[in-house]
């Protein structure tokens, strides 16, 4: 599989990141350009250090080797990693998308859930509905935002025109 190259944007003429997740410096950050170490984050995502500006900056691999190699023509603001192994920042692993697209890939797609809760069963009052996430229940009235759903089963109101209720397993 062949590697390629890409300034990091933000630090143009000090660092590079390749098509398979690697970071290095470039002179004159360095004689000869070295591969950076790279660390886990609290969330099982690599990330490493960056200088520039005289501070440390840390930044997470996959977003890197996105905003890189990855056109983003619908402005997304998330990344997925397709198969999804937090480590495997190739480019080919990784995809732009909505947070709720990346939702509904662990939800859906992985089937895991890697430490968070499992989403929360939601019932519609008015028509007796019940839906495996506030997601996919906000998606059945036309909203985009699943938290307006969650924010009215916590102040008992409405959302969408219904009454909504939690269903504990």
């Amino acid at each position: 599989m062949a590697e390629y190259w890409k300034t990091v944007k933000g630090f143009e003429g000090r660092y590079e990141i390749s098509s398979l997740g690697r970071v290095r410096s470039i002179p004159p950050m360095a004689k000869h350009p070295k591969i950076r170490k790279k660390f886990l984050d609290k969330d099982g995502y690599e990330g490493c250090s960056l200088r520039g500006d005289g501070k440390y900056f840390t930044k997470k691999i996959h977003r890197l080797v996105a905003e890189a190699f990855i056109p983003n023509q619908e402005n997304e603001r998330e990344i997925n990693h397709k198969n999804g192994d937090k480590k495997d920042n190739r480019a080919e692993n990784l995809e732009w998308v909505s947070h709720s697209e990346n939702q509904r890939h662990k939800n859906r797609v992985l089937k895991k859930y890697n430490g968070w809760r499992p989403p929360k069963k939601v019932m519609n009052q008015e028509t007796g509905e019940i839906f495996n996430s506030y997601i996919e229940a906000a998606e059945s009235v036309g909203l985009k935002k699943s938290c307006a759903i969650s924010n009215a089963i916590s102040r008992d109101g409405t959302c969408g025109g219904f009454h909504w209720k939690k269903i504990t397993p």
